[in-house]
């Protein structure tokens, strides 16, 4: 499109009507400024309804305005291709502009995303092993799980190959003040808390030293720091699969442990984790033995298993009362594609998934 053409011929046909820019400024709604710069080629309405009624005013066609001159038998090829390459290169620029618009959608979401991954998701669910080195007593890994919405410890029941264990006290120093987390008889120990009350404070777990103190039946004192090392965190926005496989220490392997992954595990050295099953649900696979531990309002419950076992032992603390028994499973669930919200449930997910580790 030729502007300095069409302002010309604009130019023509106003005065050929016998009017002034004034005039025609006045009878399209616009500006004789507006009305200037057409004339001079700088610019060119591109409102379809505007070039409609400026050709209606100066009594010609919208193709003669696009081409800047009266058609007749030479031109009128001229004007239908100009009019063709016109359109042509609107929808170029139009498509142009579409795929920057999405373009620009996409990287918003994208960058939207991220920021709430890094601000409000990344290393919101951070686990620790708690363990100690000593020639009279041991116990089983220790978990501490710390996550937005909840706090929790798994302390094991310590063995001793001398004298019966008769109280246990873990605790730590904040600004040399002595915080108790339990003092009680040797036994496992479920802790739970939620984000934002201290009754325990097990978010300064993270960064305190814990010592544990054994009292026997000689009423003779240990004391011993804990070893505190994160196993999990997540930090990896695609599941990180590690080449050691299974327990070190423990006995062979069974089936094919990198199924997990398909169902939403991740892993770290020796340990398994399932994302959030729910809000308040953790399952953990680590030594041939799935761990879930369950926090609900007034109560927590856990379920351990062996690989090679079909015996589930659940376990639930609830209004100061314990209960301990055996679960059988009565079927297959995938948690991933059916809501599972009762132990039940749970029990035949673990199920499932052992299932499909054997088969692997």
């Amino acid at each position: 499109m030729d502007s300095n053409k069409i302002g010309k011929f604009i130019v023509e046909c106003r005065k050929a009507k016998k009017m002034t820019q004034e005039d025609l400024a006045k009878t399209l709604n616009y500006s004789r400024n507006n009305i200037s710069k057409w004339e001079r080629g700088v610019s060119f309405p591109s409102d379809p309804s505007v070039i409609k009624k400026l050709a209606e005013v100066l009594d010609i066609s919208i193709e003669e305005l696009m081409y800047g001159e009266k058609k007749n038998e030479k031109n009128t090829q001229s004007i239908i291709n100009t009019i063709i390459k016109e359109y042509e290169t609107k929808h170029k620029a139009y498509k142009k502009k579409s795929h920057f618009l999405y373009l620009s959608i996409l990287f918003i979401i994208i960058l939207i995303f991220i920021i709430i991954y890094y601000a409000f998701i990344r290393g919101t669910i951070n686990v620790y092993k708690l363990n100690f080195t000593d020639e009279t007593y041991s116990t089983n890994d220790s978990f501490l799980i710390l996550s937005n919405n909840v706090s929790i410890l798994y302390f094991n029941k310590l063995e001793t190959n001398k004298e019966d264990i008769i109280n246990l006290e873990l605790y730590y120093f904040d600004n040399n003040v002595k915080n108790i987390i339990f003092n009680g008889e040797n036994d496992d120990y479920y802790i739970t808390e939620d984000n934002g009350y201290d009754e325990y404070k097990l978010t300064e777990l993270k960064n305190k030293d814990i010592y544990l103190k054994i009292k026997n039946s000689s009423n003779q004192s240990k004391t011993i720091k804990l070893s505190k090392s994160k196993i999990f965190s997540n930090t990896n926005l695609l599941p990180k699969k590690t080449t050691q496989i299974g327990d070190t220490q423990n006995s062979e392997k069974v089936g094919n442990y990198n199924i997990l992954y398909k169902y939403g595990f991740t892993s770290d050295d020796n340990y398994y984790f399932a994302n959030y099953i729910n809000d308040n649900t953790y399952l953990i696979y680590s030594g041939n033995n799935f761990h879930l531990t369950r926090n609900t309002q007034n109560s927590i419950e856990t379920i351990d298993s062996q690989i090679d076992s079909y015996d589930y032992i659940y376990y639930i603390k609830k209004d100061n009362e314990e209960k301990t028994k055996n679960l059988k499973p009565t079927k297959e669930i995938n948690c991933q594609k059916e809501k599972c919200t009762t132990i039940e449930d749970y029990v035949n997910y673990i199920n499932f998934l052992k299932n499909k580790i054997i088969q692997n």
